[in-house]
């Protein structure tokens, strides 16, 4: 379920139904605290994907990101080619009924692919290429560079240089998934039942 909307109806739905028969919703979009709120007070099971950049998953993503870069066979899951870890933690939110404040489990699962990694490094330098001669040149640059220019360049007396400190924060980046669940369920486990077909489902 790629829609917010229809991700917030089901919820809305789900608050009339008994959700003792919800055992877990897998989706792509319910990643704002509000959402995941509702899920931790309707007691209903998720698994969800982040994007490595939200606030929520950041310091899971800081934490295990450079474990899994130097990782052995120990994290790796030969299944689906990568490295993974989790870090468990926890979702303030209130009870429904008592309204009782309460922590509810939330586990984040990182995974790295190393194939993933390559091919997204790749592409990304090839364009940072690109944007350095335009910048030397002074070629008028599109939108979708200045944001790049940001990211990866310094401006000094001399004009925009590349930088190499700013290419290593992002190098961790590279080839990383994030997944996030309030389920007891193995970093294998959740990869699998995220990447089933249906992308939204109730088990």
């Amino acid at each position: 379920m790629n829609d917010p909307l229809a991700a917030a109806q089901l919820l809305s739905t789900a608050s009339d139904l008994r959700t003792s028969h919800i055992d877990l919703v897998i989706d792509s979009v319910l990643t704002s605290p509000s959402q995941l709120d509702r899920l931790y007070e309707q007691h209903i099971g998720f698994i969800c994907g982040f994007n490595t950049d939200e606030n929520i998953c950041e310091s899971a993503v800081d934490s295990l990101a450079p474990q899994l870069s130097s990782d052995g066979p120990d994290t790796f899951l030969a299944e689906y080619g990568v490295q993974a870890k989790t870090l468990k933690t926890f979702w303030p939110h209130r009870d429904k009924e008592t309204h009782n404040p309460e922590n509810g489990p939330l586990n984040f699962h990182v995974y790295l692919d190393p194939l993933r990694a390559a091919c997204e490094k790749e592409i990304l330098l090839k364009r940072l290429r690109e944007i350095k001669d335009k910048l030397e040149e002074k070629v008028v640059l599109k939108d979708s560079d200045k944001g790049l220019v940001k990211r990866f360049f310094i401006k000094d007396k001399q004009g925009w240089r590349y930088s190499p400190e700013k290419w290593k924060e992002e190098d961790l980046t590279f080839g990383l998934q994030v997944l996030a669940s309030n389920k007891e369920v193995s970093d294998g486990k959740a990869l699998d039942l995220y990447l089933q077909p249906l992308l939204s489902k109730i088990i």
